[in-house]
């Protein structure tokens, strides 16, 4: 029995320890996306404002080469927003799905590919292994512990005999 709840034991640590590694992992990497968003939706906006200000600026002055490189600037960013908005979407159903698989496959790992599954069956071939020792054990030493009790029980009843008679003759010593 012991070796069957240290076996529980090893199976439960080693998936919850397994599902908490891979939920830290897979929450780290949402941050990181998370700050590469932030940071992009900073730069994508101050592009824009930028190129808002640069158009206004060359309207003002005249400078209609300017003008053009501001509203391709304005066109770039907003190409970005929606280019950005695409992968973040795209990365996010990409890091569900990996995070699925990879729950399957560390899963996978832990049932079958190097713990549980053949632990237990090296484990029972073992067990067969030694049930022929441990039987023969066990026949032996039934044999040996009746044969001791027939060898007491007779040194016993010597023992008693003897004592009895003593007590018997004790009695007619004194007279």
């Amino acid at each position: 029995i012991g070796g069957v709840i240290e076996w529980l034991g090893g199976l439960v640590v080693g998936i919850i320890g397994g599902q908490i590694m891979a939920a830290f992992s897979t929450f780290a990497r949402f941050l990181q996306g998370l700050v590469e968003l932030i940071t992009g939706i900073v730069q994508i906006i101050s592009g824009i404002v930028g190129g808002f200000i640069n158009l206004i600026v060359a309207l003002f002055t005249g400078d209609f080469s300017k003008c053009l490189d501001s509203v391709k600037m304005i066109w770039e960013g907003i190409k970005n927003v929606f280019s950005g908005a695409i992968n973040i979407l795209f990365g996010w159903i990409y890091e569900f799905v990996k995070g699925i698989i990879d729950w399957f496959t560390e899963l996978w790992d832990v049932l079958v590919g190097h713990s549980i599954v053949p632990d237990m069956v090296e484990a029972i071939i073992d067990w067969f292994m030694k049930l022929p020792k441990q039987l023969i054990s066990m026949i032996s030493n039934f044999v040996k512990n009746i044969i001791n009790f027939f060898k007491n029980l007779a040194t016993n009843a010597g023992t008693t005999f003897s004592n009895m008679a003593a007590n018997i003759k004790k009695p007619f010593q004194n007279i």
